[in-house]
């Protein structure tokens, strides 16, 4: 009986060592998981020293502490790796160039605005389409920020065929920030900063990090640019996602400039991506995945910082943003897809809609809308009440939605034709 219990407590512990390391918790998070029963094992420590011996190090990119920075390619890592080559072998064969020239240009703005989000602008990502679109000169700071990404970005398409290096990263971070910056640091745009900065955590009111003193900033970054354009040598190679991912990480903890690090940080990963036989990425907005994980972004970082220089914890947030970057605009495509065929069979029955009921319809299909009150058509259309409820029931006349009632409230949910 004894031999028994023995045996399901080995399996029990295996388990759950492989689950913290396959979901790669923190230490912190491991120890509010560890069982009751295995509370005074060292169990968190077995877990890290596992962690330790599958390591691989990185041995030009250095912390503050002079260790190398080191990361484990986690089996869920590289099956999300797999899974972003099977979409970039895909992209290589679809879709018509009128279409990829659209997403482009869709990706290229929101690419611009999320990453101006992320950071703090304050506009709207209508506005950001219709400023950018129709070619309006931005009204105030945070515009000027998404107008500059933007210009990044087609900086970056045009600029593939030049290395990783000081004059390129000023450069780019010089549209990046140009009349965005306190007047006290404009002078700096293009420039490496020359006095020290932390990262000032307002909601905490406390420092969440101290970046590497300016004195050390050229020597940091030519060791990011020597190891970046270091290129085949087979015992070196490292996945273009995560190579990308490491530039990335290490630019915003270097932090090589007073403002802007951020952006720069994110268009740098672009730039190795599309430069590096993954040009599809130019389709898909990393920056508006990070935007709906903000909060697991930055605590991603400072995991890093606070776990020995482990820079798994942010390759694995990073590849699941690109991924999740390449869902969200497959998944947008398929809708986009089954909108048209719709329209063409409601076209071949020969039925006519007004603008009204189309924006209705185009809603639904990209953002699940119906059902619908009346109310609410209301408040989409701006028409008035006879208006909204004569499109809605003559949508139901044509057989395009069905009725019911709940409560006082009409409520209209799609009919399938």
């Amino acid at each position: 009986m004894e031999k028994e219990i023995t045996t399901d407590n080995n399996l029990k512990r295996f388990v759950f060592t492989e689950t913290m390391n396959d979901y790669y918790y923190s230490p912190r998070e491991i120890k509010y998981r560890i069982p009751n029963e295995f509370k005074d094992e060292k169990l968190l420590e077995f877990i890290l020293a596992i962690r330790s011996r599958k390591s691989e190090l990185l041995y030009n990119l250095l912390d503050q502490q002079g260790r190398s920075f080191w990361y484990w390619n986690i089996p869920r890592i590289e099956k999300m790796l797999h899974e972003i080559d099977i979409q970039r072998a895909r992209w290589q064969e679809v879709t018509t160039p009128s279409v990829l020239g659209d997403l482009l240009v869709r990706n290229l703005i929101d690419e611009a605005y999320y990453s101006s989000w992320i950071e703090g602008a304050k506009t709207t990502h209508k506005r950001a389409h219709e400023m950018i679109r129709n070619h309006e000169r931005p009204k105030d700071r945070s515009e000027r920020m998404v107008l500059n990404n933007f210009r990044t970005m087609e900086f970056l398409l045009k600029s593939l065929p030049r290395p990783l290096d000081h004059e390129f990263v000023c450069e780019l971070h010089k549209i990046v920030t140009e009349a965005t910056l306190d007047p006290e640091d404009e002078p700096f745009s293009g420039q490496y900063r020359n006095d020290q900065v932390v990262v000032w955590d307002e909601a905490k009111q406390k420092v969440d990090y101290t970046a590497p003193p300016a004195s050390e900033v050229p020597n940091r970054m030519q060791d990011l640019y020597n190891w970046s354009n270091l290129e085949g040598v087979e015992f070196l190679f490292l996945h273009p996602v995560i190579k990308a991912s490491i530039i990335h990480f290490y630019t915003v903890y270097v932090h090589p400039f007073f403002d802007g690090n951020g952006r720069t940080a994110r268009a740098l990963m672009y730039y190795y991506l599309l430069k590096h036989d993954y040009d599809f990425m130019k389709f898909f907005s990393i920056s508006k995945a990070i935007a709906t994980n903000r909060k697991s972004y930055y605590q991603s970082i400072l995991n890093v910082e606070e776990y020995d220089s482990d820079l798994t914890y942010f390759l694995l947030y990073s590849v699941k943003m690109v991924l999740e970057a390449i869902s969200v605009v497959e998944s947008e495509k398929r809708n986009e897809e089954t909108l048209s065929d719709w329209f063409n069979k409601i076209r071949s029955q020969n039925i006519a809609l007004n603008p009204r009921q189309e924006k209705l319809f185009q809603l639904h299909f990209r953002n699940k809308l119906l059902p619908i009150t009346i109310k609410k058509y209301l408040k989409i259309t701006k028409v008035v009440y006879e208006t909204g409820r004569s499109d809605l029931t003559d949508l139901c006349d044509k057989g395009l939605l069905q009725m019911s009632k709940r409560g006082r409230e009409f409520i209209f949910d799609f009919k399938p034709l």
